[in-house]
């Protein structure tokens, strides 16, 4: 029994975590394709989840791919394209909480790769001119300093109301 939405008269799935919604780059796609692939690993080992993780990290091969390659094939399934097909199969393969587990790592790694892109902008001359004006104004740390130079960049709310 499937519940139908009174709006579009279509059927309502239930704990739908759409992979699509995550997966929007090439590189998005074969990491997600790659997590899935390692998520059905851990599973106990059906037969067709072998074939599965198989076509999984085949996919994220060609997603990355340049699309003028002869060698790469069709998506498996007649989907547009191979990042549709990750996002198809990720979705059909694993339940809603595998789903939302591979999701999450995907953020978390987005996450991480900001953080570092953020961390390597402030390594060089930057850092340079940090620790000169952390020295000449007297703060015991470059954390310190950051933070009042921070504070010194944001407008101040009394200053807004005179």
């Amino acid at each position: 029994m499937s519940l139908i939405s009174e709006k579009n008269n279509k059927p309502i799935k239930r704990n739908a975590v759409m992979a699509k919604k995550v997966a929007t780059t090439p590189e998005d796609g074969a990491a997600l394709a790659n997590l899935a692939a390692a998520k059905l690993e851990q599973m106990d080992g059906l037969h067709w989840q072998i074939d599965t993780v198989k076509n999984l990290r085949d996919a994220a091969r060609f997603v990355l791919a340049a699309p003028g390659q002869a060698r790469i094939p069709k998506p498996y399934d007649g989907s547009a394209d191979w990042l549709a097909y990750i996002n198809r199969m990720v979705n059909a393969c694993l339940s809603a909480e595998q789903r939302q587990a591979v999701m999450a790592a995907l953020r978390t790694r987005r996450s991480r790769k900001r953080r570092k892109l953020a961390s390597l902008e402030i390594k060089g001359e930057t850092l340079d001119r940090l620790q000169s004006w952390q020295a000449s104004h007297g703060h015991a740390s470059l954390d310190a300093a950051i933070a009042a130079l921070m504070d010194m960049a944001e407008p101040s709310t009394t200053d807004a109301t005179k």
